[in-house]
């Protein structure tokens, strides 16, 4: 069966060099002209420390729950997907570019094999190849996920500036940003060392936040949730005045609207937290 995890965070740039080390040593590639392959979904398993740049940067779920509802029902609908990108390492078939159809085949306890494309590169292709066809279609990757992407091949020489600026959908601008932060870390002058002293780790151990702050003399203001509540809710009264309050049904439907999973989400936390909010003085409780 497919793996499906929850991440807490992506690997750093060293480890991903570390992944990638590893997985190139247990490349199997195939012969010249066997690019396609049969195969059962649930005989593909994941990497995602190589091949998923999506949401991990903010400790989010790999799969969007929604868009695999909807890959689901054009199953059901058409029949199978489009063929799902998958190397071979260590005799098991990872997938590279097609977790979300992966998923929604397992949903639909699809029984019989679907057509794969056995990428021929090494793993370093098959990494790019991953975002490359997630900044095509599908799925927008947030803007933190693909700074860190652009972050990493900073840190590991992977590709030109052209490359990662292309690749990775940030601008010329950052990357040559990143790079001075790069270069500065090795440089040997005072300004270096309390550079790497304020870093305290690293730079291939380091966030692109993390370098970003040390390298501007900058510290990163501490994530404070009740702060950002209050933000959140002067935006939505300056934009909505009372819309909200008028009639909860309106606002619950339009929440859920917005995202299907949001009012569930939303009543895990108001029961969680229910002790340290303000009494309804219309409650019954």
């Amino acid at each position: 069966m497919a793996k499906r995890k929850l991440r807490k965070k992506d690997p750093n740039a060293r480890q991903r060099l570390a992944a990638v080390k590893r997985a190139e040593a247990q490349l199997e590639r195939p012969m010249t002209g066997q690019s396609n392959a049969m195969l059962r979904p649930e005989i593909i398993t994941t990497r995602t420390e190589l091949f998923q740049p999506r949401g991990f940067f903010h400790g989010m779920y790999e799969l969007d729950n929604d868009h695999v509802k909807k890959l689901a029902r054009e199953i059901r609908i058409k029949g199978e997907l489009d063929p799902v990108l998958v190397v071979k390492l260590g005799g098991d078939w990872v997938c590279v570019d097609g977790h979300h159809r992966l998923e929604a085949y397992r949903i639909n306890k699809w029984s019989g094999a679907i057509k794969c494309r056995w990428f021929t590169g090494d793993v370093r292709q098959a990494v790019d190849e991953s975002i490359r066809r997630n900044s095509i279609v599908k799925l927008e990757v947030p803007q933190p996920d693909r700074l860190e992407e652009a972050w990493k091949r900073t840190v590991l020489k992977w590709g030109s500036k052209a490359d990662v600026v292309k690749l990775c959908g940030v601008s010329d601008g950052l990357v040559g940003m990143m790079r001075r932060v790069f270069v500065k870390y090795h440089a040997t002058d005072e300004g270096a060392e309390t550079f790497r002293a304020r870093l305290g780790k690293r730079i291939d151990e380091a966030r692109w936040p993390d370098a970003r702050n040390a390298y501007l003399g900058q510290e990163e203001k501490p994530f404070n949730a009740h702060e950002e509540a209050a933000r959140l809710a002067r935006s939505l009264h300056s934009r909505l005045h009372d819309r909200l309050s008028r009639n909860p049904e309106i606002t619950a439907r339009a929440l859920a609207l917005y995202d299907t999973q949001l009012p569930g989400r939303l009543w895990q936390w108001l029961h969680t937290f229910k002790s340290g909010l303000p009494e309804d003085p219309n409650g019954d409780e």
